[in-house]
């Protein structure tokens, strides 16, 4: 498979809209999501599919969440997640996978000193904080040369 695995909670706001973004904007690089407590088969939020429709022209009706394997952790070439504990998440369960494992903001901001953020989980709440978190995400996107990076 590899490629670019994003990582949250859920696979149903945060790493749904950042492979969405990706795909969009970050060029020729495969790109997936899972959640580190996800449950198989969910759909996107619907205020994900809202925000990603109305503002980025993107359609998530057909995303389906899915919790991280394994086998994901070892296909992926880089792996983004949106907090630093789903990184420690990760690195504790997958010790093998730390030198791809990266947060996505310190990644996008490796040379800043405004390495250490996490984007906020927006679930539940409404349009404003689904759009500033996929605007946050975008930024962060923004930043990334992919075909450099993996």
């Amino acid at each position: 498979m590899g490629g670019v695995m994003f990582i949250c909670t859920g696979n149903t706001c945060r790493s749904p809209m950042a492979e969405a973004l990706a795909r969009r904007f970050g060029g020729g690089a495969e790109f997936f999501s899972r959640g580190v407590s996800a449950m198989d088969g969910g759909a996107a939020s619907p205020m994900a599919v809202r925000v990603m429709r109305e503002l980025y022209g993107i359609d998530l009706t057909g995303h389906i969440s899915r919790p991280v394997t394994e086998a994901d952790v070892s296909n992926a070439n880089l792996i983004l997640t949106m907090t630093e504990s789903h990184r420690q998440r990760l690195a504790s369960l997958f010790p093998f996978a730390c030198d791809k494992l990266y947060t996505l903001y310190g990644f996008a901001r490796a040379d800043s000193d405004e390495r250490y953020c996490d984007i906020a989980d927006p679930y539940m709440s409404g349009f404003d904080v689904y759009a500033a978190c996929a605007d946050e995400i975008k930024k962060c996107l923004d930043l990334i040369d992919f075909s450099c990076s993996i």
